[in-house]
């Protein structure tokens, strides 16, 4: 889980333990509703003066939120899928590993080739 996606869970559960619409709150804080639907939704990354004008409309400190925050991201732990460690698969291929996963060096020459700094890259 991402950390906007915590943050923006723990606010919308706040939120609504207040009772508020998020309406309510777009007004008190003179933030854009469809920022704050973004917000709780995770899609948007808030800004630390949009936290703590979001934790002075909803009554809280930022350590409130923080620890709210928390909750949401100890939830998730059992929910979330592993991360795909993509270094295995460059160590496997014998590529580097400072190399991004999608380019590998050529075998051959081949028509979908191309020069990154003097190297020719194949791009997968």
């Amino acid at each position: 889980m991402l950390l906007r996606h915590a943050v923006g869970s723990a606010i919308r559960r706040l939120r609504l333990a207040k009772g508020m619409t998020l309406r309510q709150m777009s007004q008190a804080s003179a933030i854009s509703l469809p920022y704050l639907s973004e917000i709780e939704r995770g899609r948007k990354e808030p800004s630390s003066e949009i936290i703590q004008t979001v934790c002075v409309v909803l009554g809280i400190t930022l350590r409130q939120l923080m620890r709210e925050t928390d909750v949401e991201l100890v939830q998730a732990d059992g929910r979330i899928a592993p991360v795909l460690d993509l270094t295995a698969r460059r160590r496997e291929a014998g590529s580097s590993p400072a190399a991004p996963a999608s380019v590998r060096m050529p075998q051959a020459d081949s028509p979908h080739t191309m020069r990154s700094k003097g190297e020719r890259l194949q791009v997968a």
